[in-house]
Parts: C-alpha cells; sequence; structure tokens
C-alpha cells in the first residue's frame, strides 16, 4: 500500500484532515471521544485521544496515544475493506 492509498481509504472511511497537524486524519466517535491516523512518508500510527484528569498538581488535559503502527508496506485492505496488519 502506498501513502496515497492509505489516504484514499481513510478519507472514503469518515477520517478528516486535521487542517492545524499535517499528517492527522480525525475521526469523532459516536461516544464523544476521538480516534486518528498520524501519518508519515513512510508509515502510519493509529492513535486515541485520551483526557487526563485534574490533579493537585496539574490540570486536566487531553493527549494523543499510540495504539497500533507499522510500514504501509505491510498495510492492506481485506475484502471488506477494512485496514489491516497494524501491530501494536
Amino acid at each position: 500500500m502506498t501513502k496515497q492509498e492509505f489516504i484514499s481509504w481513510a478519507e472514503s472511511n469518515g477520517y478528516k484532515d486535521n487542517g492545524r497537524c499535517s499528517g492527522r486524519y480525525i475521526k469523532n466517535r459516536e461516544d464523544g471521544s476521538k480516534i486518528c491516523f498520524k501519518v508519515s512518508n513512510i508509515a502510519v500510527r493509529y492513535e486515541t485521544q485520551v483526557t487526563h484528569p485534574v490533579t493537585q498538581y496539574s490540570p486536566a488535559s487531553k493527549k494523543w496515544v499510540r495504539v497500533r503502527s507499522n510500514y504501509f508496506k505491510h498495510l492492506s485492505i481485506n475484502q471488506e475493506g477494512k485496514l489491516t496488519g497494524l501491530k501494536q
């Protein structure tokens, strides 16, 4: 799979390019959480956004956490149109 093939697949599956952060394709879930693919020239990372609660030392914050990733050459689309090849 190429980078452009991946981007086409992501956009056709509801992921939107985040103009503020180049290479990040974000999708909002029904429960209000966000997931994204962070795309580089040779690889892609599947990430989810987590919220860290307020503590006595810091305010609440949102961070992206990598769930899976792999190089484009190891990715493919199966017969059901789902992405395969991402590893933890």
